[in-house]
C-alpha cells in the first residue's frame, strides 16, 4: 500500500526540556477546555444559567463534530491537506472566541436556541481544527515519549478540571479562558518545528479505500477504547456529574501509573499487542467481578464506580498515546488519524447521550456492565485474531521459524552493523533498514507491525521489498545474511 505521508522513517523528536514542558502544559489545557469533552463542559453545570443551555449545546456540538470529523477524514483520504497555519491560526482564533462566548453564556444564560446552535457548530469546527493542529504537533512522538507526554498532560487536565469544580464562577471563567489561550498558543509557537509532510499522490482511484482499510486495521484496538470511553462517560453523565472528583482521581492515578511504567520500562513498548489486549481485558474482568459481587451482596457500589472510571480513563490515555505513535509512524497522514478519532469520539458521545436521555438512571449500571463485558470479549477476541494472523504469517514460509534473539534495544550489535551495511549496499530505505533489523532478530511480520504501529499489509509490503532487493526468500535467509561478516 502506498503511504500517504513520510514513507521512509518515523519522525523523531529532540525537544528541549522547555519545549517538553510547553507540550505537556498545552496538551493538558486542551484536554480541560475541549468542549466536545464532558469533563470540560460539566464543570459549569453547577451554575444557574449554565443549566439552561448546556444540554442543547452539548448534543448539537457532538453531532456537528461527528459530521466535521467525517468531512475532514474524507478530504484527507482524497489527498487534500488543510494548511497547518489555517488549522492553528483560524481554528485557534475561533476556539478562543467560543471559549469566551461559552463562559459568557454561563454568566448570563443563552440568548436563544439559534445562538446556542450557532455556538455549538462553531465550537465543533474550532475543536476539530485545533485537534488536527495538535495532531500534527504530536507526530513527533514515538510511543514511549507519547505515553509520557499524554500521561503528564492528563494529570494536569485532572487538576484543572478539579479547580473548575471548586472555584466560583469568576475564577472558573478566568482559569478556563487562560487554559484555552494556552491550548492555542502552544501549537502556534511550535508551528515552525512541526514535521513536514508531503502530500501523497494518488496512484489509483482505489487508493483511498486501501488507506481506509489499513487505517481501520491499525486503529481497531485504540479506536474501540475511544468509543467505549466516550459512550460510557455519556451514558453515566448523571452519576458523572455527581462523582466527577472520583473520575478525576482515577484519571490522575492511571496517568501516574502509566507514566511510571513508561519511564521504568526499557524494552520496546507494544501497546496494541500488549496493554490494549491484555491489561485492559483483565481490568474489565475485575470490574465485572466486583459488579457481580456488588449486585449479590449489596455493597461495594463505590468501589465499582471507581473501577469503572479507572478502566475507561486508562483506555482513553492509552488510546491517545497510541494515536500519536500511529501518526509518528508516518504510514497515514496525522489528519486522517485524528479526524477519525474526532469522528469516533463525537459519534459515540452523541449516541451515549441520546441513549441516556431515554433510559432510567437505574438502568445505567446494567448498560455499563453489558458494555464492559462486550469490551472485554472484543479485546480477548482481537488478541486471538492477532495470534492467528501471526501464526498464519509465520507458517506461510517453511523456513520462517526463527526465535527472536531479544536484541531490540541492546544498542549497536554486529547484526545491526551488518544491517546498515546491507542497507547501503542494496539501497534500502530508512524504513526498510529498520524492518531489516527486526527481521535479523527473528521477529515476525505481525510483531514488526505492532511495534512500528503500521498495518500488517504495509509491513508485508516492506518485507517483500527487502526480500526482493536482497534476493532472499525467508527470515532464515535474512538471519544467515546478517550474521555474515562484512
Amino acid at each position: 500500500m502506498a503511504k500517504a505521508c513520510d514513507n521512509q522513517k518515523p519522525r523523531t523528536s529532540n525537544e528541549s526540556p522547555m519545549t517538553a514542558i510547553a507540550l505537556v502544559v498545552g496538551l493538558g489545557c486542551l484536554f480541560s477546555t475541549l468542549l466536545i469533552y464532558s469533563g470540560a463542559v460539566i464543570s459549569f453545570l453547577r451554575f444557574e444559567h449554565a443549566e439552561s443551555f448546556i444540554g442543547t449545546f452539548a448534543e448539537t456540538t457532538l453531532l456537528c463534530a461527528t459530521v466535521l470529523g467525517a468531512l475532514f477524514l474524507g478530504l484527507t483520504l482524497a489527498g487534500k491537506r488543510v494548511p497547518y497555519v489555517m488549522l492553528s491560526s483560524f481554528g485557534g482564533a475561533i476556539y478562543l472566541c467560543c471559549s469566551l462566548t461559552y463562559a459568557l453564556f454561563a454568566w448570563s444564560g443563552s440568548f436563544g436556541t439559534t445562538s446556542v446552535v450557532a455556538l455549538a457548530f462553531t465550537t465543533a469546527l474550532a475543536d476539530t481544527c485545533l485537534v488536527l493542529a495538535w495532531g500534527r504537533v504530536c507526530t513527533r512522538f514515538k510511543i514511549k515519549r507519547a505515553l509520557e507526554i499524554v500521561s503528564l498532560a492528563s494529570i494536569l487536565s485532572a487538576l484543572l478540571c478539579h479547580l473548575y469544580s471548586i472555584l466560583p464562577l469568576a475564577g472558573v471563567t478566568a482559569l478556563f479562558v487562560l487554559a484555552s489561550i494556552t491550548a492555542v498558543i502552544v501549537p502556534l509557537a511550535l508551528g515552525a518545528t512541526v514535521p513536514s509532510c508531503k502530500k501523497a499522490k494518488r496512484r489509483s482511484t482505489g487508493e483511498p479505500r486501501a488507506i481506509a482499510a489499513s487505517l481501520v486495521d491499525v486503529l481497531a484496538a485504540p479506536g474501540l477504547g475511544l468509543i467505549v470511553f466516550a459512550f460510557v462517560m455519556a451514558v453515566m453523565r448523571t452519576s458523572f456529574n455527581q462523582s466527577q472528583d472520583a473520575y478525576l482521581a482515577m484519571l490522575a492515578l492511571d496517568a501516574a501509573i502509566l507514566l511510571a511504567y513508561a519511564l521504568l520500562r526499557k524494552r520496546q513498548l507494544s501497546l496494541r499487542g500488549g496493554m490494549h489486549q491484555t491489561f485492559l481485558p483483565l481490568m474489565a474482568m475485575l470490574l465485572l467481578a466486583v459488579t457481580s459481587i456488588t449486585a449479590t451482596v449489596g455493597q461495594g457500589e463505590q468501589l465499582a464506580t471507581y473501577l469503572t472510571y479507572a478502566l475507561y480513563a486508562l483506555a482513553a490515555i492509552l488510546t491517545l498515546a497510541t494515536l500519536c505513535a500511529i501518526a509518528n509512524a508516518g504510514e497515514f497522514p496525522s489528519d486522517a488519524v485524528f479526524s477519525l478519532a474526532v469522528f469516533l469520539f463525537a459519534a459515540a458521545s452523541f449516541t451515549g447521550q441520546a441513549f441516556a436521555t431515554v433510559m432510567d438512571d437505574h438502568v445505567t449500571p446494567i448498560v455499563v456492565t453489558i458494555i464492559t463485558t462486550l469490551y472485554a470479549f472484543a479485546m480477548v477476541f482481537s488478541s486471538h485474531i492477532r495470534y492467528q494472523r501471526e501464526t498464519q504469517w509465520t507458517s506461510s514460509d517453511e523456513n520462517d521459524r526463527v526465535e527472536p534473539t531479544g536484541q531490540s534495544n541492546a544498542g549497536p550489535t554486529p547484526a545491526s552493523v551488518r544491517c546498515a551495511q546491507l542497507a547501503e549496499t542494496y539501497n534500502l530505505t530508512a524504513r526498510e533498514q529498520e524492518i531489516l533489523s527486526y527481521l535479523a532478530e527473528g521477529h515476525s511480520g505481525a510483531y514488526i507491525a505492532d511495534v512500528l504501529f503500521i498495518s500488517p499489509n504495509t509491513a508485508r509490503t516492506h518485507i517483500h521489498n527487502i526480500y526482493r532487493k536482497l534476493e532472499v526468500s525467508s527470515r532464515e535467509d535474512i538471519l544467515k545474511l546478517t550474521k555474515d561478516r562484512a
